[in-house]
């Protein structure tokens, strides 16, 4: 029954994000092949008319802006959840509109009464919330941020790898990214991981994606600035095509 709620809330939030987007427009385009049959005393375009014209026009670009909206409604199924970041609730692959989310959302590092795991000479270790930090000879704590803990697993994971790893490279490991629950071991194992080259890269990555350097972002602003050109051109060939028609013009030669 959640799911069932879920995927309703998802489309109506898409339909609002279409409504939203595409609700100016259709009302200037509405506005605009209504002033061009008041300025001839012609019935040629009625409403009837005009409405068919906008959807044949703007059916494509509702296709479009609902797939994006949808990937947008996405995310709101994790707000729901106490650690919205936690990798337990994440597939493997994910859209940058998620990967915003998560890093937005923060890193999982929440600070609770950690499970014992027992190892098979009857000692028991945990994780702990020390591990968050690393402290340096100066005795100054810094933060690890890429260090966190899923609450749904029970396992330590580096958040950096999980969203910004390239799977390709021939050096990629998944261990740090499918989670590491050997608390007897952890601290060699983060110092170790530290320092290998797939952190690295990773974090070089995910530096440039936060400062908004990456490829994506010229791709979006790019994307924006053709949308509102093409747009502004479609509003002029609107306007143009129901001014002639409701004056009964002919689109190309004579009107003979």
């Amino acid at each position: 029954m959640n799911e069932v709620n879920s995927c309703a809330l998802n489309k109506e939030n898409s339909d609002i994000i279409i409504n939203e987007i595409l609700d100016p427009v259709i009302s200037d385009v509405r506005d605009i092949s209504v002033d061009a049959a008041n300025t001839v005393n012609s019935c040629a375009l009625n409403k009837e008319n005009n409405d068919i014209i906008i959807n044949e026009i703007l059916d494509p670009v509702i296709s479009d802006v609902r797939n994006i909206s949808e990937d947008v409604a996405d995310t709101g199924k994790f707000v729901q959840y106490e650690y919205p970041s936690d990798i337990c609730h994440y597939d493997e692959n994910m859209n940058c509109n998620i990967k915003r989310f998560i890093i937005s959302s923060g890193p999982c590092r929440p600070d609770i009464d950690f499970p014992y795991r027992k190892y098979e000479d009857g000692k028991c270790f945990r994780f702990s919330t020390n591990f968050y930090t690393m402290k340096l000879k100066s005795g100054i704590n810094v933060p690890r941020f890429w260090l966190c803990y899923s609450v749904g697993w029970n396992v330590a994971y580096c958040e950096t790898c999980w969203l910004f790893a390239n799977r390709q490279y021939s050096y990629y490991q998944d261990s740090w990214i499918k989670g590491i629950n050997d608390w007897r071991l952890l601290a060699s194992k983060i110092e170790k991981h530290e320092s290998s080259n797939q952190h690295i890269e990773a974090r070089k990555i995910r530096s440039n994606w936060e400062t908004n350097k990456t490829i994506d972002k010229s791709i979006e602003h790019q994307y924006a600035t053709e949308i509102v050109y093409w747009q502004n051109v479609l509003k002029r060939i609107i306007k143009i095509i129901l001014s002639l028609t409701a004056g009964n013009t002919a689109l190309r030669g004579h009107e003979h």
